[in-house]
């Protein structure tokens, strides 16, 4: 008798287990994009683009970001705006996902579970910015004010960004000392 019943109970509890799974919809959505920031200079990959190419050469990058670090756009860099945090290199990210559950596939979720999460995700700027607190153009270009001074006028012009910036992304290739004599 306890095994009829034992038996009865598993195939009820099978069937009533089988109609559930076989008539339910799962639907996930997962929206992650990053969070705004006041006053935040935001790199958008195009504006690099000055000539309308469709490729970015590293005059382009660098004249950017001399536009950028130039925050009177008065054509130089002075000494303030050398030290002033320009770019954030870690990007607020912001992820929602929901869950509904249609547990009799009737077009109306019976179970909606919303998340949200917000985490930190690193820039390709990151590399230059050793204390993590946003970057400035000393950071990123890492040579003395007064060395890229050249004609020594106590300003940054924009011939003087472009040597040193092109001085930065020479590839080592081009050193003389990686040749055999």
């Amino acid at each position: 008798m306890k095994t009829m019943y034992l038996m009865t109970a598993a195939a009820v509890a099978l069937i009533g287990f089988s109609a559930v799974a076989q008539a339910e919809t799962v639907t996930t959505t997962v929206n992650v994009q990053q969070k705004e920031i006041p006053d935040v200079n935001k790199v958008n990959l195009i504006v690099f683009d000055t000539d309308k190419n469709g490729i970015l050469s590293m005059k382009e990058v660098g004249q950017y970001l001399f536009d950028v670090f130039d925050n009177d756009k008065n054509g130089s860099i002075d000494n303030i705006e050398f030290k002033q945090k320009r770019f954030m290199t870690i990007i607020p990210m912001e992820k929602e996902t929901t869950l509904q559950v249609d547990f009799n596939d009737d077009g109306i979720p019976e179970k909606v579970d919303h998340t949200e999460e917000t985490f930190i995700k690193q820039s390709q700027l990151m590399r230059f910015d050793g204390d993590m607190d946003g970057l400035s153009a000393n950071e990123f270009i890492n040579t003395g004010y007064e060395k890229l001074d050249d004609d020594e006028d106590k300003l940054i012009n924009a011939e003087e960004w472009d040597e040193a910036y092109m001085e930065l992304t020479r590839a080592p290739v081009n050193e003389p000392e990686r040749y055999q004599n």
